[in-house]
C-alpha cells in the first residue's frame, strides 16, 4: 500500500521510462490521473488500498454528468484504467479496481460527403492525357464509384484488381458487407438507376469458373454456409429500400 501521491508519481515514471510515450501523451495521462486522485482524496481515500470499485464508478458517472465529450471521457477512462492496473501490477493494490468497466462509447458522426455535381467537377477538372493526369482521374473515379476511403485507395496494389472482371480485393467480410450496402444505397439514391445486380445467391466450386468470380460472390459459400456479415447487410438495406428511394430516409 502507498499514498496516492506516491502512486501517481510511480505511474508517471512508468509511463515515461517503460512506455516511452510522447510528451503530449504523458501530459494528458498525468492530467487525467491527477483529477482522479483529487476526486479520490475528496472522498476520503488516502492510500492505494482505500480505493474501491464504487469510487471508479462514481468518477466515471461524474465525467458523464459534466457532459464532457465522449472522446474526452474515453481518454480519461483509458488513463484511469492504466493507472489502476499499474497499482495492481506494482503491488500497491491487491486488486485491479478498474477491471470490468466498459469504456464510454464515442459518438459516431456521419461523414460529410460531396454531392454529385461537385464530384463531377472534381473529376472533370483533371482533363489531361499525361500519365499523372490519367492516374489522378482513375483515382477520383475509383473513390467515387466504389465509395472507398482514402486509406483504402492508397493501399490498393495492382495485384488486388481483377481488371477483366472489374473486381477489387476487399479487406474482410465486414468490409464486403459495408461495400454492398453502399453499392445498393447509392444506386437507390440515383434517380436514373432503376435496378442493381448482385452476382448470385451462392458461390461456385473452384473448378466452375476461370475468371476469378467463383468465390465470395454469393450469400453462401460452396458448403451452403452463410456469409453472415453480408446477409445482415442485405437485410438492413433491404428493409430501407423504399424510404431511401423515396428520399424520406434520414
Amino acid at each position: 500500500m502507498a499514498s496516492l501521491k506516491e502512486c501517481e508519481d510511480s505511474f508517471a515514471a512508468w509511463l515515461a521510462l517503460e512506455r516511452g510515450l510522447a510528451p503530449k501523451t504523458l501530459e494528458a495521462y498525468g492530467r487525467d490521473v491527477r483529477f482522479f486522485v483529487k476526486f479520490l482524496a475528496d472522498r476520503g481515500r488516502a492510500a492505494s488500498g482505500d480505493i474501491v470499485r464504487d469510487d471508479v464508478a462514481a468518477y466515471l458517472e461524474q465525467l458523464r454528468a459534466k457532459r464532457q465529450r465522449a472522446s474526452s471521457r474515453a481518454r480519461a477512462f483509458v488513463s484511469i484504467r492504466e493507472f489502476l492496473r499499474h497499482l495492481k501490477t506494482e503491488g500497491y493494490a491487491a486488486k485491479d479496481m478498474g477491471d470490468g468497466f466498459d469504456a464510454p462509447k464515442k459518438n459516431r458522426a456521419l461523414p460529410r460527403v460531396l454531392d454529385e455535381a461537385t464530384m463531377r467537377r472534381l473529376v472533370e477538372g483533371v482533363s489531361g492525357e499525361d500519365p499523372r493526369d490519367l492516374r489522378d482521374r482513375a483515382m477520383l473515379e475509383l473513390l467515387y464509384g466504389c465509395g472507398l476511403r482514402v486509406s483504402e485507395l492508397c493501399s490498393i496494389e495492382v495485384r488486388d484488381i481483377v481488371f477483366d472482371a472489374g473486381l477489387i480485393l476487399l479487406r474482410d467480410q465486414k468490409h464486403r458487407a459495408e461495400t454492398y450496402k453502399e453499392y445498393v444505397r447509392t444506386s437507390l439514391e440515383h434517380p436514373q438507376i432503376v435496378g442493381v445486380h448482385w452476382h448470385q445467391f451462392s458461390d461456385q466450386a473452384t473448378s466452375g469458373r476461370f475468371d476469378g468470380e467463383n468465390m465470395q460472390v454469393g450469400w453462401t459459400d460452396v458448403c451452403d454456409t452463410p456469409y453472415w456479415d453480408t446477409v445482415k447487410a442485405v437485410r438492413e438495406i433491404g428493409a430501407r429500400i423504399y424510404e431511401i428511394r423515396s428520399g424520406s430516409a434520414p
